[in-house]
């Protein structure tokens, strides 16, 4: 049974049936790697971020953002900038690691 929705949002109109629906809930996680390179892509796109702003907009909550972002600040891939104070860019080494994400993705694809 096909069940079709209509939902009035001010004057945009949704239409959503099951199929949709399913279609979202199965999406798959990403990888730790993909995580990663969403992480990455953040510092260059912005050139220097705060925690908060990495981890919105790399789609991460809290817990997982902590665990990914340890890991990259450890292994030196981001450091802590001066300016502004509370910001992070991406080192030499970060650069590297995604230019290298990248080959990997573009073999895989």
């Amino acid at each position: 049974m096909n069940m079709l929705m209509i939902v009035n949002l001010s004057h945009t109109v949704f239409l959503a049936d099951r199929r949709t629906q399913e279609n979202k809930e199965t999406k798959r996680e990403r990888s730790r790697w993909e995580i990663i390179e969403d992480m990455l892509i953040v510092l260059v796109e912005e050139k220097k971020s705060k925690k908060t702003r990495i981890m919105q907009r790399a789609y991460l909550d809290w817990r997982n953002f902590q665990r990914y972002f340890g890991f990259l600040l450890e292994e030196n891939f981001i450091a802590k900038s001066s300016n502004p104070e509370g910001s992070y860019e991406l080192t030499e080494k970060g650069k590297e690691l995604l230019k290298r994400l990248k080959d990997v993705k573009d073999i895989l694809h």
